[in-house]
């Protein structure tokens, strides 16, 4: 069973006319349901998709799937739905009686259903988060880490709460954090945290997170997984779109600044911990990380 069989069931989640095609849209509906096994994985779809007397967490969450895939599917049917491929090659998709939509409504609509699927993917990992329990498939961010969810990361990098780039920028994250804890004084820092922190271990861990956060952001922005448009930080794997929806493509002074910026601030709240921790006799804090504006591998 598919998350969407019918054009009535697409109706319960997008506005689209009734005597819409099943087929029509059918072979996008794959490619728009990869775009949500991505950030929630394939075992917790298929838990859904063959669930044959679903619980009523199960179907809330089969709804959220189909807004998801919906939305999505329709937005890359958009892109392509006033052409036909035949024989003869590409044809503008039109009739005696109708002809296509201008392209200022191609692009608003395909907008919207953008607009909407990625509201609806931020809602599914929020559910499946507050819900972690009850879906063991779902892998949520690893306890362990130092940065846990999207608001804490927020707080330290702006990217306006947003679950969907929290997770893009876990690898990252991982990474960063990987390479702060084979420092001899932070590995023993958090070794030796305990459950109940004094207001000066709370401030140090602080700085540790804004250290990660704006280190694990130039990373990103370095190896392309996420980056800087007009509309602020994007998935690139989603902002592909962009030259689509006519927006303006990244700006490269806009991207040295800001990798300028991340990496001043993460070597000077890494500096600040090391400062902090290390002992009095110890000799000068190095960071290792880069330094200058050039975008080098992190």
């Amino acid at each position: 069973m598919e998350l969407i069989n019918n054009t009535a069931e697409l109706r319960q989640v997008c506005t689209v006319s009734s005597d819409l095609l099943y087929d029509r849209y059918k072979p996008h509906l794959q490619s728009a349901e990869q775009i949500l096994i991505t950030y929630v994985g394939r075992a917790v779809v298929n838990r859904i998709k063959e669930a044959n007397q679903p619980s009523a967490l199960e179907i809330e969450l089969r709804q959220l799937f189909r807004r998801v895939v919906g939305n999505m599917a329709l937005f890359k049917l958009g892109q392509v739905g006033n052409v036909d491929i035949s024989n003869v090659g590409l044809q503008r998709t039109k009739t005696d009686n109708t002809n296509d939509a201008f392209e200022w409504q191609v692009d608003r609509l395909t907008r919207q259903l953008e607009a909407d699927g990625l509201e609806a993917l931020e809602a599914t990992i929020a559910f499946l988060d507050e819900h972690a329990e009850v879906f063991s498939e779902y892998i949520p961010v690893s306890p362990e880490r130092l940065i846990r969810t999207a608001t804490l990361f927020s707080s330290h990098v702006f990217i306006r709460n947003s679950r969907l780039v929290f997770r893009s920028l876990e690898a990252s994250i991982a990474t960063v954090e990987a390479r702060y804890r084979r420092m001899p004084v932070i590995r023993a820092f958090l070794e030796d945290y305990p459950d109940a922190p004094s207001a000066e271990q709370r401030e140090y861990m602080t700085n540790l997170q804004r250290a990660v956060a704006n280190a694990a952001m130039a990373h990103a922005l370095r190896t392309q997984v996420v980056e800087l448009t007009g509309d602020g930080v994007q998935v690139r794997s989603i902002s592909q779109v962009l030259t689509l929806n006519y927006r303006s493509s990244p700006n490269k002074d806009l991207l040295f600044s800001a990798l300028s910026d991340y990496d001043s601030e993460a070597a000077f709240w890494l500096n600040s911990v090391l400062t902090e921790l290390r002992p009095t006799d110890a000799g000068p804090v190095r960071t290792g990380g880069p330094q200058g504006k050039a975008i080098v591998s992190f």
